[in-house]
């Protein structure tokens, strides 16, 4: 590495040249990247509940759905203004692209028998226009429950227009025009837009939203940290250019690869503008600590890198290890999110040993003359020795926080529910609730029925599941073509409410479909049934839940197909599923990565230093970090998600560093004879550099707070607290512990 360095400060314009053009050329990248947070994606390809989904989609056609919501808080929906503004809506949302049918109580079909057979016909085919006409629909509606609580509320104050989209729909253009179709016809009524893919595409813009609002953010935080962390203009623009060329060619290399921005890559560029900027801090500092004592920029130059060489590397490869840990996580978002972090932090500490030290040469910066210090040697060298004269009690008031932290732990809840991404005062989360609280919710369960759907016995197992689906709670709507199977034959039996069942035959069932279809629209089973009625479909939907209410119900179905209906062929799919399944994998993901990251990184300290006792004790101070974190979340009720499940792969990646620069520093005090006043004088020379450090990156993902997505701004502010925590402890529990356990003079 030696000699490395000096061929970069014999030819530093060709070193400057040749890593600044390879960066901008993986730049180009950028316009590459695109947007998708579908929950589907999140999970592996091979998973069952994805294959179901798109089984079914081959069958019945697409399910996902954008829900327009008219209320009325001061009357009831059914008054000829408010029915005629949602027929209105119905209609130009059936001439948006993309939206293949819409479904609202002034379309839905009514069944009702006659003398002369079935007759099929909407609810509501022309606007009533007096008040008989008004009550008259009222009682038509209500006097089938299929409807209330999923078209129309219990308390009638809300209505619901659907839009089914096509399978391979623009969901952003389709979000967009429908919300064109509203901004049109706001008020007197309040009008709402939700749904699955609704909220994909308000996360898509939110993302979008994040990067122009935070990474201009975070480049003004950082620039103020390092300035006075480093006290010139030269060092904090030297350090910018650096942190910018990192994160550039990474998001580039996404973009050339075909990779997405989701809601947890989505941070990925403000965690590298914080991380791309702690190699050059400790290089920067070195250097001028090294052109105070004399001598030319080249001889400091050499001087710094010969001591920071190794750490540099070592800190990186040991960040990059931390992130890498992800790749044995089950989800593929997490993954792409540790492998492109990993690439930033590489392409980080190529610029730190070749890029900087070149410009470093050829501007030649002169000393420091800091009229003020911050945190001044002699105040960091009385912390250094207060830590060594009590040792003993700065491990054990450690060992004792820890342990009541960890108490903590056993309350982290999982939250993977798409609707508790945004604020709940947000106008989204508005909708969503009441959506979840008068019209059926958007969490939603299919369940593929597969044998003859127009055997009797077929149609009551359907309907029993469906009874057992409603037993289990916060249902909003639960349907299938068992349900219009016994609504046809209640309606040809003079709407006999005994004969809401199924036919006791075969004949009648395939009887009671041939008059639909001979007086209504036969395409109006294709989302419930295949065209040879040998697959069906149960539609369930459910409002409000979170995560282990929704893993519950999921798990429920599970063991009910197992001990009821395992002679059927039954699959089930839908955000439920998804929801459970990822809860599932993200606490998987947290305890490998956990697990994975500290042997790595304490092996790689343990073989570089070739000491495993050095090794052992560089992760005792992030295990410390990491169990304060999940603490802290279990006792302030702070959720664990996809973005705060990545906290420890942080924190231990990040965190080594600090232990790295303070256990070199350490080793080389040792090698120079200095054993008894190594640990002191490694909080003397390392602690300012190591705490701004710790702040500066911290501060970085501090800016996440100010995030459009709940999750992320608690992931931000814990990593900020984690970040000093890695910090404060590697300069206390780690510098006591290695004077304690520090060699004999004659070793």
């Amino acid at each position: 590495m030696n000699r490395f360095t000096k061929l970069v400060i014999k030819h530093p314009w060709i070193t400057i040249s040749i890593t600044i053009i390879a960066s901008l050329l993986l730049a180009t990248g950028i316009p590459k990247v695109t947007i998708n947070d579908n929950l589907k994606d999140m999970l592996p390809e091979h998973m069952e509940s994805r294959k179901v989904l798109d089984e079914l989609t081959d069958t019945f056609g697409g399910s996902d759905f954008v829900m327009v919501i008219i209320g009325n808080d001061t009357g009831t929906i059914f008054n000829a203004p408010t029915l005629e503004k949602i027929k209105r809506i119905s209609e130009n949302m059936e001439a948006v692209p993309g939206i293949e049918e819409v479904r609202d109580i002034t379309n839905l079909k009514k069944i009702e028998g006659r003398e002369w057979g079935l007759e099929v016909f909407p609810f509501m085919e022309d606007v009533p226009t007096t008040q008989d006409e008004i009550l008259k629909l009222e009682e038509d509606v209500f006097s089938d429950d299929t409807y209330v609580g999923s078209f129309v509320s219990e308390d009638r104050k809300y209505a619901a227009v659907l839009g089914f989209l096509e399978v391979d729909a623009d969901e952003q253009m389709v979000y967009q025009d429908v919300l064109t179709i509203i901004n049109t016809e706001q008020g007197p009524e309040d009008i709402y837009i939700t749904g699955i893919p609704a909220m994909r595409s308000i996360v898509a813009r939110n993302i979008k939203g994040d990067m122009k609002k935070l990474l201009p953010f975070v480049i003004v935080v950082l620039a103020l940290i390092l300035y006075l962390a480093l006290g010139t203009r030269l060092g904090v623009i030297l350090t910018m250019l650096v942190i910018i060329l990192s994160v550039l060619p990474t998001v580039g290399l996404m973009g050339y690869l075909h990779r997405e921005f989701a809601i947890v890559t989505n941070v990925m560029p403000v965690i590298l503008l914080a991380l791309a900027c702690a190699d050059s801090i400790h290089v920067i500092s070195r250097y001028y600590r090294e052109i105070s004592l004399g001598g030319t920029a080249k001889e400091a130059v050499a001087s710094t890198m010969k001591d920071m060489n190794l750490p540099v590397i070592l800190t990186s490869v040991t960040t990059m290890a931390g992130f890498l840990s992800m790749v044995a996580s089950p989800i593929p978002r997490l993954i792409e999110f540790g492998i492109f972090v990993s690439f930033g932090v590489f392409w980080a500490l190529v610029l730190s040993l070749t890029t900087l030290p070149a410009f470093l040469t050829i501007l030649k910066p002169k000393a420091r003359r800091r009229k003020w210090e911050i945190l001044p040697d002699k105040h960091l060298t009385s912390f250094g020795k207060r830590i060594i004269k009590y040792r003993i009690a700065v491990v054990i008031t450690a060992s004792v926080l820890t342990a009541l932290l960890a108490l903590g732990i056993r309350h982290v809840k999982i939250e993977t529910n798409p609707e508790r991404f945004f604020p709940e005062n947000s106008e989204v989360a508005r909708a969503s609730r009441i959506s979840n609280e008068h019209l059926g919710g958007s969490s939603n369960v299919s369940i593929m029925f597969k044998g003859d759907i127009k055997s009797p016995q077929t149609l009551n197992r359907m309907l029993e599941l469906e009874d057992f689906i409603e037993s289990l709670g916060d249902v909003g709507t639960v349907f299938s073509i068992a349900d219009i199977v016994s609504r046809i034959n209640k309606a040809i039996n003079d709407n006999d409410p005994q004969y809401d069942v199924i036919p006791k035959t075969r004949e009648g069932v395939a009887q009671a479909l041939l008059l639909y279809s001979m007086s209504g629209d036969p395409s109006d089973f294709e989302s419930f049934v295949d065209n040879d009625y040998s697959a069906a479909q149960i539609t369930a939907r459910f409002g409000g839940l979170d995560t282990v209410k929704l893993s519950r119900i999921a798990k429920q179905l599970k063991k009910y197909y197992k001990t009821h209906m395992q002679d059927l062929d039954i699959k089930s799919t839908g955000t439920v599923i998804f929801v459970s399944e990822l809860a599932d994998m993200i606490i998987r993901s947290s305890v490998t990565s956990i697990i994975s990251s500290i042997i790595m990184v304490s092996l790689i300290s343990a073989i570089v230093y070739r000491s495993l006792r050095l090794g052992i004790l560089c992760v005792i101070p992030l295990s410390i970090a990491v169990i304060l974190s999940f603490g802290i979340m279990g006792f302030t009720g702070i959720e664990l998600s996809m973005a705060t499940a990545i906290i420890s792969c942080i924190t231990i990646g990040v965190g080594i560093d600090y232990a790295i620069h303070c256990t070199a520093r350490y080793r080389s005090l040792q090698a120079e004879g200095k054993v008894e006043d190594a640990a002191s004088t490694v909080v003397a020379e390392v602690g300012g550099p190591v705490l701004f450090n710790a702040f500066s990156v911290g501060m970085g993902f501090a800016v996440l707070m100010f995030s459009n997505f709940v999750p992320v701004r608690f992931f931000g502010g814990l990593v900020f607290i984690s970040m000093l925590a890695s910090a404060f402890g590697a300069l206390t529990v780690l510098i006591a512990l290695l004077h304690i356990t520090r060699p004999a003079r004659n070793q």
